[in-house]
């Protein structure tokens, strides 16, 4: 995409193969050119974005009649593309969504459309997508996006989860500017899982404009390089971006201390925050009396401080106990009315999105239909158990 010069124009021109997580960065930048436009850019982008599904080359999707009746694509859809390891016998599971020899970018862009088509049907009903360990090119999430999850007619789903799918600026912004655009179709999509992403300091702007405009009230960016952005522009995604949220998880990011700072200062004036994870974050020594003094101050019913040396006091973690326990017993707990709320009722929604999640990975439990084994990979990979 050419920048500068005339910037709707060059945005209708755009060609979603090509572009890039620098254009996307730039598209949403307060010191671009164009910045007085925004509010057109992200339209004029809306337009390009949900008609580029048919301009695709490669989305030419083909019914699956195994499909019907496949227990996986119903209600909770979780499709794992991970590989299994070499010792694992595969003759224990399901074949996976693709042959693992057959494998490439063609047959997984067949996958992508053929999940878009059998979302369109007017028996396919799904509350929750996740999917992960495969890539996610703006392309491919304009697929599934607007052929797919927009266009589902039961509108049940309430959470999207893309992890591990190498999601950028550029499929960010597009994701973003479709749930803004598309916010009617979708109201009850609430829970935004982009955990171990390529989410970083360049998506700041475009979260603080975009996400407060979604239906998202859960976010995480778990394992993201997110941080050292400008501190204005972090100010500008915590309190503008994250106005509405009711979880937000940014364990294990790339925050700098200032930025952990910023958070701080910003928390008693989130007022509809009530769970923040900050896992794995430095937090500095020096600062860990007024984060306990923030969170006593805020709406916050769930902390999790895991893997912060700075935190790790019983005595410290005791006072952070007994102030969420009192802003807990302020809380509306009929706020959440959601049918996924079973997750997040003893807190976060994350925390037991990943529970669930391990669960079903681990070859000894059980977890879905009781006569049926835990994914361990692709679609899940389910066997009864009759045959184990």
């Amino acid at each position: 995409m050419e920048m500068g010069g005339d910037i709707v124009g060059n945005i209708m021109m755009l060609e979603l193969e090509t572009f890039s997580d620098e254009e996307a960065a730039y598209l949403t930048s307060p010191d671009a050119p164009h910045s007085h436009i925004v509010d057109e850019v992200v339209e004029a982008l809306f337009e390009n974005v949900c008609t580029a599904p048919r301009r695709c080359s490669w989305n030419t999707p083909s019914a699956r009649p195994e499909w019907k009746e496949e227990f996986r694509l119903a209600g909770e859809w979780w499709l794992s593309m991970r590989v299994l390891p070499a010792t694992v016998n595969p003759n224990e599971y399901h074949p996976p969504l693709i042959p693992f020899f057959l494998r490439n970018v063609q047959t997984e862009n067949q996958l992508i459309a053929d999940l878009a088509l059998h979302m369109r049907q007017r028996s396919s009903v799904l509350s929750l997508f996740h999917m992960d360990h495969i890539s996610i090119t703006p392309d491919r999430a304009s697929v599934l996006l607007f052929e797919g999850i927009l266009r589902n007619e039961a509108r049940n789903l309430e959470c999207l989860s893309l992890s591990f799918c190498e999601v950028g600026a550029a499929t960010l912004l597009l994701i973003l500017c479709g749930l803004n655009q598309c916010r009617s179709i979708q109201p009850q999509l609430r829970y935004l899982n982009l955990s171990y992403n390529w989410i970083d300091a360049s998506c700041s702007n475009m979260m603080a404009m975009l996400l407060e405009r979604t239906s998202i009230r859960r976010l995480s960016l778990h394992g993201n390089r997110f941080g050292g952005s400008d501190i204005s522009s972090f100010y500008e995604f915590l309190l503008q971006g994250c106005s509405l949220l009711e979880e937000l998880d940014l364990s294990y990011t790339a925050l700098t201390c200032a930025e952990v700072c910023a958070l701080i200062s910003c928390l008693p004036r989130m007022r509809n925050l009530e769970v923040l994870l900050l896992d794995g974050v430095e937090v500095p020594e020096n600062k860990a009396a007024a984060l306990s003094t923030a969170i006593r101050k805020s709406n916050l019913i769930h902390v999790s401080l895991k893997g912060i040396i700075a935190c790790n006091g019983e005595a410290y973690l005791h006072r952070i106990h007994e102030a969420c326990q009192l802003n807990r017993a302020a809380r509306d707990f009929l706020k959440d009315q959601s049918t996924l709320r079973y997750f997040s009722e003893g807190g976060s929604f994350f925390e037991a999105f990943a529970r669930r999640k391990c669960e079903m990975q681990c070859l000894e439990d059980r977890a879905l239909p009781v006569t049926y084994r835990p994914f361990v990979t692709n679609d899940p990979s389910l066997l009864p158990a009759k045959k184990l």
